[in-house]
C-alpha cells in the first residue's frame, strides 16, 4: 500500500501514526458510522481516505479530530478484528485473536490443530503477532461461525 513512513507526523484522533494502508474508522457522533475506511495518501498536512460508502474525502488534522478518526487493525476484506474471533490464514489455518491493538494483532494457533508452526520454528502452536502489512501478506481474515458467508458452521451430534 505505498511506501510510506510514519514519520510523517500524521497522527490519528487519539495520537496513534497513520500510514498508507491502515484501516481507521470514525468513533464519534461526528463521523458516520459505516465500515472501516483506508489510509490512501499521506499528504504534509492532511490524510486521504477512501471510505466504502461515501469515497475517498481528504481530512485536515481538525476533521480527524472532529470525526475522532482511529487507527485499527483490519483483516484482508477490511472487517475490525475483535478479542476471540476466529482468523484463518490463506492456507485454511485457523487461529484465535488474544491479544489486539492499533498497531498490531495476536493470533494464538496453540489450539487450532497439530504441528502447526506460528513462525518460531517449534512446529506446536503458539502465538504470533501480526502488522497490518503481515495481515495483507498472509492473508488474513476473520472465520467466526456466523461471521459473513464463513465456512465454520456451528454442528449438533444426532
Amino acid at each position: 500500500m505505498g511506501g510510506s513512513f510514519s514519520c510523517s507526523g500524521v497522527r490519528d484522533a487519539y495520537g496513534g501514526y497513520l500510514e498508507e494502508g491502515d484501516y481507521v474508522e470514525c468513533t464519534t457522533t461526528g463521523g458516520a458510522k459505516q465500515s472501516l475506511g483506508r489510509v490512501k495518501y499521506i499528504h504534509e498536512d492532511r490524510v486521504t481516505f477512501q471510505w466504502p460508502l461515501f469515497g475517498t474525502y481528504t481530512y485536515t488534522d481538525s476533521d480527524i479530530r472532529y470525526y475522532g478518526v482511529s487507527k485499527v487493525m483490519g483483516d484482508r476484506d477490511g472487517y475490525k478484528f475483535k478479542m476471540d474471533q476466529i482468523v484463518e490464514l490463506l492456507d485454511g489455518t485457523e487461529a484465535w485473536v488474544s491479544l489486539y491493538s492499533p498497531q498490531s494483532v495476536t493470533l494464538n494457533f496453540s489450539q487450532m490443530g497439530e504441528g502447526y508452526d506460528a513462525g518460531g520454528g517449534s512446529g506446536g502452536g503458539g502465538t504470533r503477532s501480526y502488522s497490518q502489512r503481515d495481515v495483507e501478506a498472509y492473508g488474513l481474515r476473520i472465520a467466526s461461525a456466523g461471521f459473513r458467508g464463513s465456512r465454520r458452521q456451528c454442528t449438533t451430534c444426532a
